[in-house]
């Protein structure tokens, strides 16, 4: 077990995967002190350089295609074809593993500050902010390390279970198509509204702060839900 865990550390290390837990570290730190900052300094770089990297959809998208030719693989008995789609299923298992650790380490490393913000404050003040967050980055953490053998593990167990039945390649051919209607409407489901980027004088988006209380994009969302479209001419 001990030489397991070291294995996979010097993969880590080897892959460049370890420098991203003190990416996570240093842009939550970054953007506590941001965030102290008065409102014409504050920038949301750190934010979105961590979000940049957390490609869940495109983990979707490689989850639903490793499953899709796992089925091809239970389908086609022709060893060339069967060669080309386990090569596809290797690159595709490589990819989720790269993307999901890369979005673990990054929680490992917010989870980190939490945990040494939620330490120091409790020396200081009596309150639970970073103490939530430590939780809420733990999980996935702990969900993204996983991820990659759960889909492998899954896919394994699906092939197993299906080549038992005499018509395993109806079953196989019927995920498949279970497989393109879920990409087809899973993201029509998550889709529904349209997403747009304005640009705004940083003194009026914290005039309207102050003055509504609320964030300037939920109080700006509103007025535009409250529009009647028939009044537009």
């Amino acid at each position: 077990m001990r030489l397991k865990v070291k294995e996979n550390i010097t993969l880590w290390r080897n892959e460049g995967l370890i420098a991203y837990v003190a990416l996570g570290f240093l842009c939550t730190f970054f953007m506590e002190v941001n965030a102290l900052l008065p409102y014409y300094l504050q920038q949301s770089i750190f934010f979105e350089t961590l979000m940049s990297y957390m490609a869940f959809n495109t983990l979707f998208s490689l989850a639903l295609s490793e499953i899709f030719f796992a089925m091809l693989v239970v389908i086609c008995h022709n060893t060339k074809l069967e060669k080309i789609t386990n090569s596809i299923l290797q690159e595709l298992h490589k990819r989720i593993m790269q993307g999901s650790f890369i979005i673990s380490f990054l929680c490992f490393g917010i989870f980190l500050f939490c945990v040494m913000a939620f330490c120091i404050g409790s020396l200081t003040i009596n309150n639970n902010y970073y103490g939530k967050h430590v939780i809420n980055f733990a999980c996935p953490f702990v969900l993204f390390l996983s991820f990659p053998y759960l889909i492998h593990k899954g896919i394994t167990i699906l092939c197993t279970l299906l080549k038992a039945f005499p018509k395993h390649k109806i079953h196989a051919a019927i995920i498949i198509l279970l497989i393109i209607a879920a990409a087809i409407i899973i993201p029509s489901i998550f889709n529904k509204k349209e997403k747009m980027t304005i640009t705004i004088d940083k003194e009026k988006y914290h005039a309207i702060e102050q003055k509504t209380k609320i964030k300037p994009e939920k109080y700006i969302e509103k007025k535009i839900n409250d529009i009647n479209i028939n009044d537009i001419k």
